[in-house]
């Protein structure tokens, strides 16, 4: 009975050092889903998803100002989830424009940090270009906000994510180390009891 109890015991905190070891994500980074499900929006312009101009996959997310005045941003931003506080990560998005007007901006922000600016004019004409930034949060939940100001077209976003840079932070036990361990435990129970 008592071995059951310990056994059960063990394969309990198995599972949830598991269930805690989960990875940060930006849901719908590929706006695969062919809307802004997991994204909300905010200011005076427009922002949606379309076929216009994907990078990969079938869609591609927009984003413009006020057209008529171009002096009221438009907000896209996502609260991502489960980020170790201290530990570094990196921001990567594809971003193009068919317009090239360098009064046509972007700005990406994160935990405090934020992406080189991006200007219409830097883009190559009829391609995406890469931007990455690194950030340390304070906080295990940041909000990844990308803010448009332009009075000329959109801007097009894809292939946005985070990933976790190998850092000098206390890595989180893995659940198969944590297997081991409950393993080990058992082996050590059993020799005891015989």
């Amino acid at each position: 009975m008592m071995r059951r109890i310990w056994m059960a015991g063990i394969f309990g905190l198995t599972l949830a050092a598991a269930a805690g070891a989960h990875a940060q994500s930006v849901v719908n980074g590929g706006f695969e889903t062919g809307d802004l499900t997991g994204w909300t929006t905010g200011g005076g312009g427009n922002a949606g998803v379309d076929i216009s101009f994907p990078k990969d996959g079938s869609y591609n997310a927009f984003i413009s100002s006020d057209f008529a005045t171009g002096t009221v941003p438009t907000t896209l931003s996502q609260i991502i989830h489960g980020l170790t506080p201290g530990s570094e990560y990196e921001v990567d998005f594809f971003v193009a424009s068919l317009d090239e007007d360098p009064a046509s901006t972007l700005d990406a922000s994160m935990a405090g940090a934020s992406a080189p600016q991006t200007t219409a004019d830097t883009i190559p004409a009829g391609s995406y270009l890469p931007v990455s930034f690194d950030i340390f949060p304070t906080l295990a939940d940041e909000t990844l906000q990308f803010t448009a100001a332009d009075d000329a077209g959109n801007f097009y976003l894809d292939d946005v994510s985070i990933t976790p840079v190998n850092s000098t932070a206390i890595p989180e036990p893995t659940p198969l180390l944590i297997l081991a361990s409950a393993v080990a435990t058992l082996a050590t129970l059993r020799r005891k009891q015989a």
